[in-house]
């Protein structure tokens, strides 16, 4: 391997870009909820692009925030391995937290409206607390759950100003796109708590508390949310536990054998889920297309990774 492709391997694991995609569909799935489809208009563009920065550029914080317990730990990251050095994974962070409020800015301005700025500069402030404080406290997992909560708001607002401004629609619903983040948040909130004892493994308590708490978001979507006319409720019902089961299968192998490296794979996995769970959310609100196209993210962050570390 030249210098070169370990340089660009060293900062791909740093960004974690194999978790791209679930960033992805957070926002999509957002949007798709709002105005019932799914396609492609620059303020959904704009904002994937933010909500990209937003992610990436915290998981460069999260790295250099923790490069001492990294060390310590043996994990691998590249500022460990000297690959990239501290100062410069916090200069992209906060380059990237830069880039992502300037887009939020230029599509305000555009439509005279503040609230996507808001909301970005709002999940800017979360992901920074998360990393630089909160992280290990009782609230970290809190803050986690509320980061993702505001991924999906990224591309509700982004559609409620597509359908408010460019087409002079009203959105059909937003307490759904609320209903649906709140679902996201809580299955995160879980993974959150169940990630935690990735390095430490052994204990099965907190494990099985974080998978409960990711079912209870399925079990709540299932049961709570709103069902359109033109959808089948036990059809609904049934797509939505099968996504769910699928998302958290790493979590129940990691439980029967709680070493670090199956805790490992099966935060990995749950993920992936991400994707899936979008999907399935998009697919009720605004049909099968809008649901594939999510879904269509999950080979890719399958396939980067198997080179590219996910946690």
């Amino acid at each position: 391997m030249t210098s070169v492709v370990k340089k660009i391997a060293a900062y791909a694991k740093l960004l974690r870009l194999s978790n791209a995609p679930t960033a992805v569909a957070d926002v999509w799935m957002g949007y798709a909820v709002v105005s019932g489809e799914l396609k492609p208009t620059w303020p959904l563009a704009l904002m994937t692009v933010a909500s990209l920065c937003l992610y990436h550029g915290g998981m460069a914080l999260n790295d250099a925030n923790d490069a001492e317990e990294d060390a310590r730990d043996n994990r691998g990251r590249p500022i460990e391995n000297e690959q990239v050095s501290r100062n410069t994974a916090y200069s992209l962070a906060y380059g990237l937290f830069t880039l992502a409020i300037l887009l939020s800015f230029y599509l305000c301005i555009l439509i005279a409206g503040f609230e996507l700025l808001f909301i970005t500069a709002l999940l800017c402030a979360a992901i920074i607390a998360y990393n630089s404080r909160y992280k290990p406290t009782v609230a970290g997992p809190f803050l986690m759950a509320f980061c993702r909560f505001l991924n999906v708001q990224l591309g509700s607002s982004a559609a409620v100003f597509t359908l408010q401004t460019f087409e002079g629609k009203a959105p059909a619903s937003l307490s759904d796109a609320y209903a649906a983040a709140f679902v996201i948040g809580c299955y995160v909130l879980g993974l959150t708590l169940f990630a935690r004892h990735e390095t430490a493994g052994a204990n099965r308590v907190p494990l099985l508390i974080g998978l409960s708490i990711s079912l209870a978001a399925i079990a709540i979507a299932a049961t709570t949310l709103w069902i359109p006319p033109s959808v089948n409720p036990l059809s609904w019902r049934l797509m939505l536990v099968v996504a769910g089961l699928f998302s958290v299968r790493g979590m129940v192998a990691g439980i029967l054998q709680p070493t670090p490296k199956n805790i490992g794979r099966g935060v990995g996995i749950a993920i992936q889920g991400l994707v899936v769970i979008d999907a399935t959310l998009a697919t009720l609100y605004a049909g099968p297309v809008a649901g594939l196209a999510i879904l269509a993210l999950l080979p890719v962050t399958m396939l980067l990774a198997r080179w590219i570390p996910q946690t």
